[in-house]
């Protein structure tokens, strides 16, 4: 199985009740090289921080166990989340992407980049993670660098997959444009369900399987049943 992965973001946030703190599906990635994924920019920018909402950490959660991350934990059936460290980032904003290179592989089955050029009326499934709930995380105790979650917890995470079409491409700003500083680009408006933990994730042609984009953002009104998800075109 080709591997896309979720991004787990630990927040905190003030209200008059006081401070809280939560673990979240914050978005998706994928892996091009056994050693390098591919998100969206918007899903790890440090300036995605709201006024009262900040993200502390991210962690990167993937469902099948990597024998390189092998916890003395693995006994209690859980999966380990890999923490980030920025200094693995590439970021492009100006691309509306991220690449991940980490330390070392640990994907043996990645996705291919397409040659072809996205186009009105493509036919694409988009994939991704959804998930259910805040999640409950363990500091990992036999590593400084994860965290621990139970497969009870890693229930709550799940790939989501459909098929969608490419409904139009045109320079635009994405929502996020002026919280980040992203200029005018190529945006592809598709059909794909408005999940936003998705953000992230690839647009893949749907006889190939190979990456023609990656979902960047939410719609401008998430409320509009019709709106999908919008992507970019992946340039390396």
């Amino acid at each position: 199985m080709k591997m896309t992965g979720a991004i787990i973001s630990h927040y905190f946030w003030k209200s008059e009740q006081g401070n809280h703190a939560r673990f979240v599906v914050n978005g998706s990635f994928f892996f091009i090289e056994p050693d390098i994924a591919i998100t969206a920019y918007v899903a790890l920018a440090e300036a995605r921080s709201y006024p009262r909402r900040v993200y502390a950490e991210d962690y990167f959660y993937f469902t099948s166990e990597i024998e390189h991350f092998a916890s003395q934990n693995k006994d209690k059936g859980g999966i380990q989340c890999i923490r980030l460290e920025r200094e693995w980032l590439k970021e492009y904003p100006n691309r509306n992407i991220t690449e991940i290179h980490f330390p070392q592989p640990l994907s043996s089955d990645f996705f291919t980049v397409s040659k072809k050029k996205p186009e009105n009326g493509h036919y694409i499934i988009c994939e991704g993670y959804d998930h259910k709930d805040f999640l409950k995380i363990e500091d990992d105790p036999s590593e400084m660098n994860f965290v621990f979650i139970s497969k009870r917890e890693a229930a709550k995470i799940q790939l989501f997959r459909q098929g969608a079409f490419i409904e139009d491409i045109r320079t635009d700003d994405c929502i996020y444009a002026e919280m980040l500083e992203i200029e005018k680009i190529d945006v592809l408006y598709t059909t794909c369900f408005p999940n936003i933990s998705m953000i992230g994730g690839p647009i893949l042609d749907y006889q190939t399987h190979e990456v023609l984009g990656v979902l960047s953002h939410e719609t401008d009104d998430a409320f509009k049943a019709h709106e999908g998800l919008r992507g970019v075109k992946l340039i390396l």
